[in-house]
């Protein structure tokens, strides 16, 4: 999916989209949309990112405008090349989240179940959208031994929002 087929998927469910951050060395940017009166959230996807071997786009969510998401977006884009990025796949970062006392220092890849169907399901050229789930540790670590399902399932579970909470205990 080329980063204009991206945008043009994202405004059709988001409206009018903003620049977060970005393009990187390799062209992939992160746009915004406010919260509507159907989302209370801000939401934040690449755009770009499928635009070479990979075919996935990465979406995830604040409370508030903020610079963490694009800047998060951006890291996972510029390792795509190293590790393939794919749904399920749990990844530890090197500190946490966005807030001085954040206990999110991970991420797991899982559907868009905040999101219409039509991003979770593969576009003519097999691109999907991923979300892109703040959680712990402990959770990540779950994720990798006992699989992404597993940890989805559980976070299912707790009924977690997609905006983090970045104070929250592990489900571990």
């Amino acid at each position: 999916m080329s980063a204009a087929a991206a945008r043009v998927r994202l405004s059709a469910r988001w409206g009018e989209l903003a620049w977060a951050g970005g393009p990187d060395g390799s062209g992939v940017e992160v746009v915004c949309a406010p919260p509507t009166p159907h989302r209370a959230w801000w939401s934040y996807a690449t755009v770009g990112l499928s635009d070479g071997l990979l075919r996935l786009e990465l979406v995830t969510y604040a409370e508030a405008q903020e610079t963490w998401p694009a800047k998060l977006l951006l890291d996972l884009a510029g390792c795509a090349a190293a590790a393939a990025l794919e749904p399920y796949l749990a990844i530890q970062l090197d500190e946490p989240l966005g807030w001085e006392a954040s206990r999110l220092d991970s991420v797991v890849l899982l559907p868009p179940y905040f999101e219409a169907e039509e991003l979770g399901r593969p576009d003519e050229d097999g691109t999907v959208f991923a979300w892109v789930a703040p959680v712990t540790r402990a959770e990540a670590e779950l994720a990798i031994l006992a699989g992404g399902r597993a940890l989805e399932d559980l976070l299912f579970e707790a009924n977690l929002r997609p905006v983090p909470d970045p104070g929250r205990a592990s489900l571990v």
